[in-house]
C-alpha cells in the first residue's frame, strides 16, 4: 500500500466544451478502504473559475463510509457566455499536517450539469 505525506490532486477543464448558461457541479469520486490511516486532518477541495473566483471547502475524509465510492463536491458554477473560452481548475489537497496517509483511492473528477 502506498503512503504519502502530501496529497495533491489537481486538474483543469476547458469551459468551451460545456453548454453555455448552464449550472455545473464538480465532484471528486473517492473511496476510503478499511485499512486507511492518517486522515485525521481535513482535506481542502478547491474550484477556481475562469473569472478568478475561488470556491473552497474542507472535508474530514476519515468520516466517509469505508469501501464505497463517495462523491465529494468541490463546487458549482454557471457557464457564462463571456467566459466560455476559459478553464476551470480543481484540486484536492492535504499538505499541512505532514502526517503519513494511506488507503484513499481517487477514481476521478466528474463535471456534470447540476439540474
Amino acid at each position: 500500500m502506498e503512503r504519502v505525506a502530501w496529497l495533491e490532486v489537481v486538474g483543469n477543464f476547458e469551459t468551451e466544451k460545456l453548454t453555455p448558461n448552464s449550472l455545473y457541479e464538480v465532484v471528486f469520486v473517492v473511496k476510503l478502504i478499511d485499512s486507511a490511516k492518517g486522515w485525521d486532518f481535513r482535506v481542502n477541495f478547491k474550484l477556481v473559475l475562469p473569472t478568478g473566483e475561488t470556491k473552497e471547502r474542507r472535508e474530514h475524509v476519515n468520516l466517509l463510509e469505508r469501501n464505497q465510492w463517495v462523491e465529494i463536491p468541490a463546487g458549482e458554477f454557471t457557464t457564462l457566455p463571456e467566459h466560455l473560452s476559459g478553464k476551470i481548475e480543481f484540486s484536492m489537497l492535504e499538505v499541512k499536517s505532514g502526517q503519513w496517509k494511506s488507503g484513499l483511492i481517487v477514481k476521478g473528477v466528474a463535471i456534470r450539469p447540476k439540474n
